[in-house]
């Protein structure tokens, strides 16, 4: 999950990694969810506008409270089975793959469990 703002430009960074996960690992059972933090700005016309394809939450206050983030962007992984392996808030160059390495880790675990 990403979670994220239209007028937030640190996620506004982050979006096309976010993108370049999907797009590599989809195939592979990998959800990308674009969690829209707030109600402000156009999350669908910005996701639309840069070609994203994510999964997009547009109004996700309550799931951002759920996992209690406050303050964007954050990202969490979530196993198949439910756990959070992963969260960070903030984002840098250097996190697109350490982040990619968590995403293959969680995806031979669910092959192995499932295979």
């Amino acid at each position: 999950m990403d979670f994220w703002a239209t007028w937030c430009s640190p996620c506004r960074f982050v979006s096309p990694h976010m993108q370049a996960l999907q797009e590599k690992y989809g195939d592979k059972g990998l959800v990308v969810i674009g969690v829209h933090y707030n109600d402000q700005g156009d999350p669908a016309g910005y996701m639309k506008k840069h070609g994203y394809t994510l999964v997009s939450m547009m109004d996700g206050y309550e799931v951002a409270r759920e996992y209690g983030v406050s303050k964007i962007p954050t990202i969490i992984i979530v196993s198949r089975d439910g756990k959070v392996v992963h969260r960070q808030t903030g984002f840098a160059t250097a996190d697109a793959s350490k982040l990619e390495a968590i995403v293959e880790c969680e995806l031979r675990k669910a092959s192995r469990e499932t295979g």
